[in-house]
Order: structure tokens, then sequence, then C-alpha cells
């Protein structure tokens, strides 16, 4: 597939970015989906140098690349020069909060067709990307890089969580497919540990065993790497990554009784607005364990 300049200048960067999780303010749409006659539809997704995943979506016959992110309540967003040539019209303003609690107002828009993959949404809502709430969650940007980011929307986790998704960022895909049964025959060789989810308004939450005791993360495709609330960690030893960032590393990591082994965890005050959860469960993980995420029953399967 020939890559998009936007994509080409994505792909030069390197970031950190935890999208914002609390949506404040209700949008409305229609949607029309379907999927092929084969019950499951695969779409490719490649990976900015920050490693979010990214797939491309149809607006009036032009393709652009949007991040697939399960941590926002956005519909949509896309950058001012997305919008820019895009047939829409004007629905309002809308608020959002990030995890550090800092509240944001954008203008938002309703675009009469998006298409994605198979899928067919009708008159979406999507906000304009904020420059402001960019530089808030871009933790990192390294010197002699250009950011892009603002070039570059999202696809949020209400159109996301519409079909149950095998998150298969191994093998570079995403694969809409509402029948586990079917998937796994699908992945006649893969081992399926069986973990229960919390689904709720504001995230898909798993329990995970650190060594600081059973926690709550949320599952999101928008963060690079996983995060954990810094009073969490008071008083243990805890190291820096490269950019000097404070990490928590657990020698544990258990889901679903199973062991994943050592895992580095941001360090990051998380607002007390969002109380439901302990940490995110960012693209460090993701990106090497492939997830199917079964909305419908309140359960996910990760590929072993």
């Amino acid at each position: 597939m020939t890559l998009t300049r936007n994509r080409r200048e994505m792909q030069k960067r390197l970031l950190l970015i935890v999208i914002g999780i609390l949506f404040v303010g209700g949008v409305s749409f229609s949607t029309a989906w379907w999927l092929s006659k084969r019950g499951y539809h695969r779409i490719p997704v490649t990976f900015s140098t920050s490693n979010t995943p990214i797939v491309e979506v149809s607006i009036a016959g032009k393709s652009y690349p949007l991040e697939l992110d399960l941590g926002t309540k956005s519909l949509m967003s896309l950058s001012k020069q997305q919008l820019s040539s895009i047939d829409k019209t004007v629905d309002g303003i809308v608020e959002w909060r990030d995890v550090k609690g800092h509240l944001y107002q954008a203008p938002s828009y309703k675009i009469p067709r998006v298409q994605w993959g198979d899928i067919v949404l009708s008159d979406v809502v999507a906000r304009e990307q904020s420059s402001e709430f960019l530089a808030n969650v871009t933790l990192w940007n390294d010197e002699g890089e250009e950011n892009v980011s603002e070039e570059v929307g999202a696809l949020g986790r209400p159109i996301l969580e519409k079909h149950n998704l095998f998150l298969n960022f191994p093998n570079s895909e995403v694969v809409i497919c509402n029948s586990f049964s079917k998937l796994a025959k699908m992945k006649p060789s893969c081992r399926w540990l069986k973990v229960p989810l919390d689904v709720t308004p504001k995230g898909v939450f798993v329990q995970i065993g650190t060594d600081l005791g059973e926690m709550r993360f949320v599952i999101d495709t928008g963060a690079t790497k996983s995060i954990l609330n810094r009073p969490l960690a008071a008083g243990r030893v805890c190291g820096q990554e490269r950019h000097g960032l404070d990490i928590f590393t657990s020698a544990t990591f258990v889901i679903g009784g199973k062991d994943f082994g050592d895992q580095a965890l941001l360090l990051m005050d998380i607002t007390s607005e969002l109380r439901e959860f302990d940490g995110l469960l960012g693209m460090d993980f993701l990106k090497q364990h492939a997830i199917y995420i079964d909305y419908r029953n309140h359960a996910a399967y990760l590929a072993l």
C-alpha cells in the first residue's frame, strides 16, 4: 500500500502519547454497519514510531490515516489540516479531559459518511484536534524530529466498541469478528487465555497482578507505554527510562493466572476524577500480545 504524505511524516516521529480518557458532553450519531459474508473483516495496521496503531479511513473517496484509540470517548478526531479538505457541517463545541485532569474544548463537525474497511458510518461527529492537548499528552519528542501529531486524527472507543475486535498487532492487523468460535477456527494454531473484562462507559478494564498487588488497568491503544498511577508506587524502588521519566518495573505481571514477566510501568499522576483504574495497559504490551476483545460477553482472549 502506498503511504500517504501524512503517514510518511508520521513515521519520522518518536512520541509518547497518552490519549484523554474522560469525555464531557455527549454526541449522537447514526451508523450503518455490515461485515462480509465470511463473518469477519481484516484491516491492515501500520504503526507510528511511537507505536500507536494506524489505519486508513475513507472520506469522500480520499484516504486519511487515523490512530485506533480505545482510550478516548470521542467518536473521531481530525487535524485542522485534515478537516480543511473534508465536506462537513458545524456541530458545536465539545469538552474532554486527559488522564491528568486537564480540560479542553474544541469545535466539532458532522461528516456525512466515513468508511473504515467494510464499515460505513453516517453523520459522524468529529472534533478538531487540539494543539494544547497534544502538547500536554506528548511526554517526549526526540530532538530534531518534527512534531506532526496535529496532522493525524483518531478513531475513538464509541466507534471501535460496536464490534468485537481482534487486536492482532503482532501481525499488523485488526480483525473485526463478532464470533470468538469463528476467530478460533481462523487461528487453529493459537492457544487462548480467557480473562474477564469490565466494560464501562469509561473504557475496558482488566485485572492484573503486580508486585504491588492486584491492579485495575484500562486497555488503551492510544498509550505508547503502560502507565501506573504514581502514588501506588510510593516508597518503592523506581528507575528512569532513557528520556528521564520515572518507571516502576514489576517482576510479575499476571493476567488470567499467567505471568507475563517483567513489565516496566511509567509513573504518572492520574487525576482523582478517574478513580476507576490504577493504570493504562499500553502498546508496549499490546504490540507483543494479540488480544480479542469480546464486548458483548465482557471477556478478552489473549493469544498465546
